[in-house]
């Protein structure tokens, strides 16, 4: 059985995929039920189930739902996609840090040397770390990252319009030629920036999303992005947990909890290029 925070998020499709693949191999059925329908549903939902286990798409499980799987000896576990660390229970997460990090290397690799950051909010740990893991490459090559070219914002697209307006808003020969969003949603107002700034995407800005929503095919240009591993997770999550079930049925010991860590895979479409020629500074010292 999978729990969602919000069953409208744009990973449940994949959420269901790599379940529904699991369940198939093993003869089973897959239930699904969302704690936006209310704390009292989505509860009655997992006694009437009686899963073998279930799996949350948030690391924040509250007491309530591990006492209805505790009290049901339902094995359940975790899946972090904003970074946020658990207790006590298998968390399947991904290296979110190596996703900045390639991302800067895949920029500098396309030659690009004056580059921003648009990021959800700080206190998000998987937007840190990408902006952690971004500046980490570029200082390899001893490339700055100006404070100035890096805004956290509320993670929405509008607020990702607004940054770009900002960061963009200079003269070609200073701006950024490269835009690192640690979000879809959010590259996608920085592409409506750009338009509004008459600044073409890939020739003279490039733009490297982050989480492949549905969408991000279908923009123009489509939307070079990270893609994460959902399904592969959600199965290896229920496979673990089938074995946690016979651990328990044959130990009074439980299974020590782990975290398993995947690495996102670049999906290069349409909105990265090589980098403009140079017209006037080369590169821009940190403020």
């Amino acid at each position: 059985m999978i729990v969602c925070s919000n069953l409208s998020q744009p990973w449940v499709p994949d959420l269901l995929k790599g379940a529904l693949r699991y369940a198939e191999s093993r003869g089973m059925t897959v239930a699904i039920t969302g704690r936006d329908v209310g704390n009292t549903v989505y509860i009655r939902a997992i006694e009437r189930a009686h899963p073998f286990a279930v799996l949350f798409d948030s690391s924040y499980i509250p007491m309530e739902d591990r006492r209805v799987c505790d009290r049901l000896q339902i094995a359940y576990s975790a899946l972090s996609l904003d970074g946020s660390a658990s207790q006590e229970v298998d968390e399947y997460r991904i290296d979110d840090w190596r996703t900045g990090f390639i991302a800067g290397q895949y920029l500098m690799g396309l030659g690009h040397k004056r580059m921003a950051v648009i990021a959800g909010p700080n206190s998000v740990p998987c937007n840190a770390a990408r902006v952690n893991g971004f500046r980490s490459a570029l200082g390899r090559e001893h490339l700055a990252l100006p404070s100035r070219w890096i805004r956290f914002t509320d993670g929405w697209m509008e607020a990702g319009r607004k940054a770009a307006l900002e960061l963009l808003s200079d003269p070609e020969p200073i701006r950024p030629t490269a835009v690192f969003s640690t979000s879809d949603t959010q590259a996608i107002g920085v592409l409506s920036a750009a338009r509004q700034l008459n600044i073409d995407v890939p020739s003279r800005l490039s733009l490297l999303g982050c989480d492949d929503i549905r969408s991000d095919e279908h923009v123009d240009p489509p939307l070079t992005t990270f893609r994460h591993p959902v399904s592969q997770m959600v199965s290896d999550a229920f496979r673990r947990m089938e074995l946690h079930g016979q651990e328990f049925s044959s130990s009074p010991a439980a299974p020590q909890s782990r975290v398993s860590t995947y690495e996102a895979r670049l999906i290069p479409r349409g909105s990265c290029a090589t980098a403009p020629s140079r017209a006037g500074v080369d590169e821009i010292k940190a403020v």
